[in-house]
């Protein structure tokens, strides 16, 4: 059932009457909401920033005053955030750029100062981070590197050097099979990656056709231009490429409809024209975003979608746009919404700029937070952004009495709500570069007295029932073993019963209180321990060691006691032996 909105700000499901719940505290929704690291102590900033997740890893870029800006990493906790490498040992730092998870290897550029910029690579150890390719040895002068992009399982990146522009490459992670793909066709200004089922889709330039659609299958034959849109020299230079439903759409101009949308399922014949404009689509092209199959955007101040065809393409809603633009829009599936819905922020000329959110028609568009949450633009308004992070919508936004601070949505009025003012006061946080790695959300922020670092939060969604760690419903001893498996991680928070960012000793303590067990009269057998639980010695030795991070390796020896204590006997292999019946005595 969705949950509609009619602007007035009151969210009402249909079929049901108003139904109030008690609101949960700020500080609850923010209990682990703190700075992880001041990496750089001080004011001064270590400015963390190319943030990405490679396994249950966080790697960014950072300086901590001594080094410039170099590889870092962090598991979640203050001790655990420590710099990878000095590829570049002094102040300047090795410039480490395009950090790219492929296949659970980190694989970003960087500079040693003796060759230039090269590609690395890196599995989270200061000698597991080498330079595996010397790109200089191809180019000229020192190369520049940019758009590494993973699809499915091979890096494609685009190096070029000062006498050449940059051309296509790939490499699976070796000297030898890292090549250059491009260079038989000549081609120049590749750029604008998507990965569409393995595929890679970019826009490039020659002599002959001019900037065009090509693709790769990573095969240097396997290179080839997908359509000549605009045959000749000029080119129909594709943008604005995106991945709808495993068709890629964007905007090119033929020489004779003007700048328009065009779809391509990766053949020439089946690149087509879908829709041409009044005018064109010319910079007010907006924000194209694809959600569940339909592609939205904002054109001449209208939201517009499409489903591919040309009377299929249409404007269903216009608003004012601060500025004459409309804002950053994301597609999000919200648990208690319909299940694909656009949000986006942009202003409706009476109440300044807010939440907005649509189904895709007209009267299902309507705002999320219609009183009071202004979003600080910096005078650009593109530059707003939003995160969907596991059906929660985070975004930064400014309700006029705090300055920009990290908020969250469900969807719903109530629901959107600011979770902490880390610099107190009308002064803005600023949080940017959201980044989920396992049941933690890592950002960057900026308080007073300690510059822009890294900033962590536990989203780990509770468990319907407390101490169901394993999410079944039941409070058992599978639970248990989710506890035990993930002692002392702050990324992986299934079983952090307290909300406190981190699997302890009061975690287990949360689940034994209320390990589910209904204690029943059950006679005494030698045979068999009594299932009714007793805070026994084993109890107290599985605590013991949770509270010791030296002590690991007794879990499993606290696990095997407490499972004992609680009754879980191993299976039995063999039937017991049959017990002669006593004879009965007749009366």
């Amino acid at each position: 059932m969705s949950l509609r909105h009619d602007g007035s700000g009151n969210g009402r499901r249909a079929g049901r009457s108003l139904r109030f719940e008690a609101l949960e505290s700020r500080e609850m929704l923010a209990a682990d909401l703190a700075l992880l690291k001041d990496i750089r102590a001080g004011e001064a900033s270590s400015a963390p920033q190319e943030m990405v997740q490679v396994g249950s890893t966080l790697f960014f870029v950072a300086t901590d005053g001594v080094a410039g800006a170099e590889l870092w990493k962090s598991d979640g906790t203050t001790a655990g955030t420590v710099r990878v490498k000095d590829i570049r040992p002094g102040a300047e730092g090795s410039n480490t750029r395009f950090l790219t998870n492929v296949n659970g290897t980190l694989y970003f550029s960087a500079n040693d100062g003796v060759t230039g910029h090269d590609l690395w690579k890196s599995d989270g150890t200061e000698a597991g981070t080498v330079k595996f390719k010397d790109i200089s040895d191809v180019l000229t002068l020192p190369p520049t590197l940019a758009r590494l992009t993973n699809v499915n399982g091979t890096l494609f990146f685009a190096a070029g050097d000062s006498t050449s522009f940059p051309l296509l490459w790939k490499s699976d992670g070796t000297t030898s099979g890292t090549v250059r793909l491009s260079a038989s066709a000549n081609l120049t200004f590749t750029q604008n990656f998507v990965n569409i089922g393995g595929v890679l889709y970019f826009t490039a330039s020659n002599a002959a056709s001019g900037h065009e659609l090509w693709k790769s299958n990573g095969q240097v034959n396997g290179t080839v231009l997908v359509r000549d849109v605009r045959p000749g020299a000029l080119g129909s230079d594709p943008q604005s490429l995106i991945n709808v439903g495993g068709s890629l759409h964007f905007s090119a101009n033929d020489g004779t409809n003007g700048r328009a949308l065009w779809k391509t399922n990766g053949t020439s014949t089946g690149t087509v024209l879908v829709r041409t404009f009044t005018g064109g689509l010319q910079s007010d092209y907006l924000s194209p975003t694809n959600v569940g199959g339909t592609l939205y955007f904002w054109h001449q101040r209208e939201l517009w979608k499409s489903d591919g065809t040309s009377a299929g393409t249409v404007s269903f809603t216009s608003l004012f746009f601060e500025g004459g633009l409309p804002f950053r829009t994301i597609a999000v599936s919200l648990p208690r919404e319909v299940e694909n819905t656009l949000y986006f922020v942009t202003s409706d000329g009476s109440s300044g700029s807010a939440l907005w959110k649509t189904d895709g028609t007209a009267a299902g568009t309507a705002k999320v937070k219609g009183v009071g949450v202004r979003l600080n633009t910096n005078s650009n308004p593109l530059a707003i952004t939003m995160w969907d992070i596991k059906g929660t919508l985070y975004f930064a936004g400014s309700d006029g009495t705090n300055g920009t601070e990290l908020w969250r949505s469900d969807g719903s009025e109530l629901g959107t709500v600011i979770l902490r003012d880390l610099y107190a006061g009308p002064e803005s946080s600023n949080p940017v570069a959201l980044t989920v790695v396992g049941d933690r959300l890592f950002f960057r922020a900026t308080t007073p007295g300690v510059g822009q670092e890294l900033y962590s939060l536990s989203i780990a969604t509770p468990p319907a029932t407390p101490g169901d760690y394993n999410r079944n419903g039941i409070v058992d001893l599978a639970d248990f073993e989710v506890w035990r498996k993930d002692f002392g991680s702050a990324i992986n928070l299934a079983a952090d019963g307290n909300n406190d960012g981190v699997i302890d000793a009061a975690d287990y303590t949360y689940w034994r209180t209320r390990y589910n067990v209904t204690p029943a009269p059950i006679a005494a057998s030698p045979a068999r321990r009594s299932p009714f639980v007793q805070p026994v010695a084993s109890a107290t030795v599985a605590v013991s060691a949770a509270n010791s991070t030296t002590q690991r390796d007794l879990l499993i020896a606290s696990r095997d006691a407490a499972f004992a204590e609680l009754g879980d006997e191993p299976a039995v292999t063999s039937k017991p032996a049959r017990i002669a019946a006593s004879p009965v005595r007749r009366r």
